[in-house]
């Protein structure tokens, strides 16, 4: 996907993706994941698989905010997972971390716990996504 964002206050963006059956306990992906908020920066989490997903098993942390235009990518393999900002990988094999069931892709664009100002505006803007499926080599 390639998007950028303004700065928006009490706002985040939390690009995912969630097990097919919604039990979390399968696994979550999130990238691009980002508050809104001035300096923040965008991050990739892996939640555990297993008795607590509250867990992050990997993290990434890009160091870039959603200022400028980026183009993410969330690889996941079988044995992998892959998060790239602009062609830059954050990968893991940690198996705790790499999901083994079904998952569909959610573009959370949400509040904090408490509601930002009337007064905040702006715009997320999104100029592509795409999905494929992986295809194992023969």
């Amino acid at each position: 996907m390639r998007f950028r964002a303004d700065e928006l206050p009490g706002y985040k963006i939390a690009w995912l993706l969630w097990p097919d059956d919604d039990n979390w306990h399968d696994g979550e992906l999130n990238f691009p994941e980002a508050w809104l908020d001035a300096g923040e920066t965008i991050y990739g989490f892996a939640h555990e698989i297993g008795p607590d997903p509250h867990v992050n098993a990997f993290t990434a942390d890009t160091g870039q905010t959603l200022r400028e235009w980026h183009t993410a990518v969330i690889e996941w393999r079988p044995d992998s997972v892959t998060f790239s900002l602009d062609g830059v990988p954050y990968r893991t094999t940690d198996p705790v971390a790499v999901p083994q069931v079904p998952m569909y892709w959610s573009m959370q664009t949400e509040t904090q716990p408490t509601p930002p100002s009337p007064d905040v505006s702006g715009t997320v803007y999104v100029d592509y996504v795409r999905a494929w499926a992986y295809t194992p080599a023969p």
